[in-house]
C-alpha cells in the first residue's frame, strides 16, 4: 500500500506469507519480468533465495532487490519519493546469480568445501530454468563469476536436469494476456467472470457435458 501511495503501482505483496506458485502464475499472466523485494535481514535473504527457484521454474525473468538494513517496503516507501524509490530499484536490482554470489563471497574465498557446495547449489538452481538458451547464458555467467570451467558447470547442470520432474524440462506455458490483442484479453476476462459466476451460483450442481466426439 505504501509503495502504491508513493507512485509505484506495478507492485503486489504476499501479505507476510511465503510466495506461492499460485501467486507467481497470477503475476505471469501480466508479465514475465519480476523483481522480488525483501528485507535485508537473514529471514528476507532466505525468502528471496526460495522465491528465486520458484520463479525460475515458471520460465520468468527474475531480479532481486534487498532493502537497506532495518527497512521493509513500507518504511522504505515512507522515507523516499517516487523518483528515489524508482532510482533505487533500477540501480540495486540484480540477477539471482550475482545476488547469491555476493552474499556468499566472503565464506567462499577461504573454504574450498563451501565453494564446491555453493557451485552445486547454483547448478541446481540453473537446472530449474526450462528454457535451454537461458540456461546456457547463466552457465556462462556462472563460469565467469566463479572462475570455474564452463564445461564443468554445464555437466553438473545436465546431471541436475535428470533429477527434475519432466514438466520442468518440457512444460510449455501459454502466452500471457499482455501478449494478446486487447480484444482477446477482454474476452478471456469476460469468460473468467462467467465461470466464477457459475461456480458461485451453482457450486453444488453436477453438470453433464456430452462428448462431441
Amino acid at each position: 500500500i505504501s509503495l502504491h501511495q508513493a507512485g509505484i503501482t506495478n507492485v503486489v505483496a504476499s501479505s507476510g506469507t511465503s510466495l506461492t506458485n499460485e501467486e507467481i502464475n497470477l503475476i505471469k499472466r501480466f508479465t514475465r519480468n519480476i523483481v522480488i523485494i525483501y528485507d535485508g535481514d537473514n529471514a528476507g535473504i532466505k525468502a528471496a533465495t526460495r522465491g528465486i527457484d520458484m520463479i525460475l521454474e515458471k520460465d520468468m525473468n527474475v531480479k532481486v532487490l534487498l532493502l537497506p538494513s532495518g527497512d521493509d517496503p513500507d518504511s522504505f516507501a515512507r522515507k523516499h519519493s517516487s523518483d528515489e524509490i524508482t532510482d533505487y530499484i533500477n540501480s540495486q536490482k540484480t540477477d539471482f546469480l550475482t545476488f547469491r554470489t555476493k552474499l556468499a563471497v566472503e565464506e567462499l574465498q577461504n573454504d574450498p568445501i563451501k565453494r564446491a557446495q555453493f557451485i552445486n547449489e547454483i547448478a541446481l538452481t540453473i537446472a530449474k530454468i526450462p528454457n535451454e538458451i537461458n540456461r546456457m547464458v547463466y552457465i556462462q555467467e556462472c563460469s565467469k563469476i566463479l572462475t570455474i570451467d564452463e564445461g564443468t558447470i554445464k555437466n553438473q547442470v545436465t546431471r541436475n536436469l535428470g533429477t527434475q520432474p519432466k514438466s520442468y524440462q518440457t512444460q510449455q506455458f501459454p502466452k500471457a494476456p499482455t501478449q494478446l490483442a486487447p480484444k482477446q484479453v477482454d474476452k478471456i476476462l469476460e469468460n473468467e467472470r462467467d465461470i466464477i459466476k457459475l461456480l458461485v451460483r451453482n457450486g453444488s450442481t453436477i453438470i453433464s457435458v456430452e462428448n462431441p466426439n
